[in-house]
Parts: structure tokens; sequence; C-alpha cells
């Protein structure tokens, strides 16, 4: 095998004009076996349609067109789709390379240098000799040292390869209309996503953090309110309510499910109003308790039956930011229904997200949803240049909203396979020492998202040295959330300090989030497991 190919990782193969032809010919052929190896070690195997068109239209002149279509659906099984683009007429005019070489040549580039060009002998190809490689030398390759395709820590390739023809067709149909802002598509995706969680209102926007932040100028939240929240999740939710003069009023979370503890809000919400409880508030002069905003992390709604309670209670408004929780359940209901106003993020990371950013905003509340339509949209009212009120430009592309559509169509699916993926970790890691794994409240009544999954390691050393030990792997793995939101930097002048909330910070020293995601095979889980055990062994 030529040197070229011994050092080069290979994660792409394209099929050849010769390598199709080979494989049509006979079932018993080699090269199939070669495929489905391929697949095993997670090298993507592409075949050109121009390339099947053309072999199409050959075994139709000989009258064989139902036993070609019956192969195709075979090479199907083992390759993905590849459409040519508009500038291929181009190339293939301009040069006199075969077109059907020029084809996978410029599918080659198109996929980067990790590709390959899967041919049955070495043809004389012109200026391109190191990017094919023969079906003797792709065997030699998975033999050899070939290791296998890197792990993602969120995989959403495998995702695009199910939902291809939805996303180009879809896509495809935006370029056509050319409605790029206030395209149908974002009507749409709001009408179907209202009604997947059983709300009257979804309101499309820019971003999770925007969604947070209509949310709180439709409330009319501002300066000298102050707005109770986790000191354990993403620094945006606190950093809406900052952006608007506000003051975020933290409240430690419950250390098994990681959630705003009601008790704590209790004592907290208590010793602003009433005062007479020691409970760590910010240095911010008078504040009048105005809203608490929940945070569903990791998946998990929060304890909506007590908090609605002490809403109710003490006069707050409810916002649920369930930017990590869309299509999890508590009691029936779906994430995104338990709020006067909820958030969701369509972060590309998140179990429905978009290729961008992208959020929502619901609720069941007429007067609100009318709010946040203007606001998403300069305060726009009923005419296209009167404005009744000072608002953003947070609108969702139509682009981004015709990718979510494409990705809606399998999302109840990916959800059970993300609590698969979740079943065998526990599965695998649950009886570990030092170890805990994810704890959802009301496991009866509750069905997480499964945004990522999240072990707590009892000693923060055991903690690092798994990271490391990952990492030195080649496993990605991540911290969520390193530094709490009363110890940023940004927060300083709250005057909040270390020990204020020690559950949180407790967490912070001592969450890892491991690589996840609907499509995690049980080879990535089990040697994620064997690191974990293997790292706690050697450091008791």
């Amino acid at each position: 095998m030529s040197n070229s190919s011994e050092n080069r990782r290979i994660s792409e193969v394209v099929l050849s004009m010769d390598c199709l032809e080979a494989l049509f010919s006979s079932l018993d052929f080699k090269g199939w076996r070669i495929l489905e190896k391929a697949g095993r070690k997670g090298i993507r195997i592409w075949v050109h349609l121009g390339i099947l068109n053309a072999l199409f239209e050959r075994w139709l002149s000989k009258g064989r067109g139902l036993e070609f279509k019956r192969l195709v659906g075979r090479i199907l099984e083992y390759a993905k789709p590849l459409a040519a683009l508009s500038e291929d007429a181009f190339s293939i005019c301009n040069d006199s390379v075969d077109p059907y070489v020029r084809q996978v040549l410029l599918s080659l580039d198109r996929l980067g240098p990790e590709a390959k060009a899967l041919c049955v002998e070495h043809l004389e190809k012109p200026a391109s000799s190191g990017l094919w490689i023969t079906i003797d030398e792709f065997t030699e390759y998975l033999d050899g040292t070939v290791t296998t395709v890197p792990v993602p820590f969120v995989d959403l390739r495998s995702q695009q390869d199910r939902i291809r023809a939805s996303l180009e067709k879809n896509i495809f149909r935006v370029l056509m209309h050319g409605r790029y802002v206030r395209g149908d598509e974002v009507s749409e995706l709001e009408h179907k996503l209202a009604e997947y969680v059983g709300v009257r209102h979804c309101i499309a926007c820019s971003s999770g953090t925007d969604a947070i932040l209509l949310s709180l100028l439709a409330l009319r939240i501002g300066p000298g309110d102050a707005v109770f929240t986790s000191p354990f999740t993403f620094f945006a939710t606190a950093e809406a309510i900052a952006l608007l003069g506000a003051t975020p009023v933290f409240v430690d979370v419950d250390p098994v499910n990681f959630l705003i503890d009601p008790n704590q809000l209790v004592k907290a919400v208590k010793s602003l109003s009433e005062g007479g409880i020691d409970y760590p508030l910010p240095e911010s002069g008078d504040l009048k308790a105005r809203a608490v905003i929940t945070v569903d992390l990791f998946g998990v709604p929060c304890d909506y039956d007590r908090i609605r309670v002490i809403a109710d209670r003490y006069g707050l408004l409810l916002i649920e930011d369930a930017a990590q929780a869309f299509g999890a359940r508590r009691k029936g209901r779906r994430a995104c229904s338990f709020g006067d106003l909820a958030c969701t993020s369509f972060f590309p990371a998140k179990p429905l997200g978009c290729y961008g950013d992208g959020g929502a905003v619901f609720t069941d509340f007429d007067e609100y949803a009318d709010v946040v339509r203007s606001l998403r949209d300069h305060g726009q009212g009923l005419g296209a240049y009167e404005h009744l009120r000072v608002g953003l430009n947070a609108r969702m592309d139509t682009l981004q909203a015709a990718i979510l559509l494409a990705k809606l169509e399998i999302f109840e699916e990916e959800l059970g396979l993300r609590r698969k993926v979740a079943e065998e970790y526990s599965r695998l890691i649950g009886n570990l020492p030092g170890v805990r794994i994810p704890q959802v409240a009301l496991p009866e009544l509750t069905e997480s998202a499964w945004a990522q999954y999240c072990v707590v390691f009892e000693r923060k050393e055991v903690r690092d040295k798994v990271r490391r030990a990952l990492n030195s792997a080649g496993i990605p793995c991540a911290v969520y959330y390193p530094v709490p939101l009363h110890l940023q930097p940004a927060f300083s002048r709250l005057g909040y300090k270390k020990g204020d909330f020690p559950v949180a910070e407790w967490l912070s020293e001592r969450v890892l989030a491991l690589p996840f995601h609907p499509y995690l095979g049980p080879e990535v889980m089990e040697k994620v497991a064997g690191i974990i055990e293997a790292s706690i062994r050697h450091i008791s």
C-alpha cells in the first residue's frame, strides 16, 4: 500500500464507477464484505447519484432495470447517497477528465482530507493518484493499524445521514422561494411545536438566550426587580436578567437532581421579602421579588408542583428555562408547558437543535404571546413601520426553521434512543464505587430528555483523573459547570462569596459529562466505563 494510504486516516470512502460495476456484477464479490467491515469501524461509504444514474441507463438498455433497482437498495444499506452540485457541471465541461472520475474527485474535495475513492484497480488518474485506494489496499488498511474514527461528544453527522433527504428538500425549498426571514417554514414550525408541547402559542426566535430575554421583557422585568434562579447552569440564564438591569438572586440546587431546591427557594424569597432568615442575598439595595426562572437542567423538569405553589404564594411570575429539556415530560405534561412563559434553545447540541442558533418562547397566555411576537421584531405593530414598543431583532431565520422541521420528524424516536443509551451507561457505571449516576425525581412520572449524561464523583481528584484518562484515549468529555454563576467575575458586584451555595460549588468540582447522543454505540460506552473503573481502582 502506498505511503499516503498508510499515513492518512480514512474516514470517508467514495465508490468509483469500476467499484460499483464490480459490486453489481456479483453479490459474492469481496467488496461487499469490505463495505460491511468499513461500516463497523465507523467509516462512511458514499455513492454518487450521477454515477448510479449512468449505470442505471446501461442496465435498463439491457432489460435489467428491476434487477438494478434491487441492487441499489442493497448498496444503500452500506452507502449514503451523494448528490451533484451545480458547480459540478462547470468542472466537468471545462476539463478533459472522464466525467465520472471528475464527479468522484469533486466529492473527495468536499468530504475533506480523510476521504478516499475506492476502486478495483489503479487506473491512470490525472494528478490524483494519492486519492485512490484499491479494494485490496483498503482491505489491508482495515486489517492493519486503522483505528476507529474519533468519538464525537455529540454526533450530528449520524443524525444528518438519516434525514439528509428531508434536509435537502427543505433547504432547497427555502432557496427557491427566497423568503429567508418570515418564511412560511417559521410559522409551520411554531404551529407544530406548540401542538407538540400542548400550549396555545410558540414564538420562534434567534436563540435560547433571546427567548429568556424576550420573556423577561414581556413581563416588564427591570431595575429594582429580583429574579430568583439557579447558580448551577449556563451563564445565559442570569445574563439575561442582568442585561435588563434586574438582579439575579441565586438559589441553591438539590444535590441529587441538580435542580432548584424548592425549600431553598422559599428561604430565599422570605429572606428577601420579609427578612429574619439568614440566606445569602446580593448586595443590591432594596429589591422587589418579581419572578423565578427555573432551569430544567440536563433534560429533567423541575418540581413544578411545589414551585408553582411557591410562586403563587409570593406573587412571583414563573419563567421555565427548558433549554436542555425540550421533549421531557413530568406527570404527563411536556417541558415548556409549566411556566407563565417557557423558553427553549435549538443550539446544535441540544436534543432538538438547528444548524446555528435558534430558540422559542411558549405560553398559554394570549397577551404574553402578542407582546413577545412584537418584541422579537423591533416591537413591531400591525404595520411594517409601526413600532409599539422598543424591541429586538430576534427573529428565527427561515433556513433554521426548515432544518428543525426535518429534525422534528425523528425527534420522538431519538428521545427513545437517548433513553436507551442512558440506561446502558447506568448499567455499566451504576455500581462503581464513588460514582453517582443521574437521578430523576419521581422516575415513574418523569421522562428526561437526556440532553447530557452527567455523573458525579464523590472525590474531585477522581473526576479530574477520569477526565484526563478519557482525553488521553481520544474520548471527549466536559465539565458542567466549572464556575458557579455566583462566583463568576461578571457578577462580582453582587457580593456573593465562596460558600454561599455549597451544593452548586460541590457539584462544580465533581460533575463530568460523558459522550452522549442517540447514536452512541455500546463499544464506546464500554470503553468509557472501563476507563472510569480503571481510574477509580488506580487512585483508591
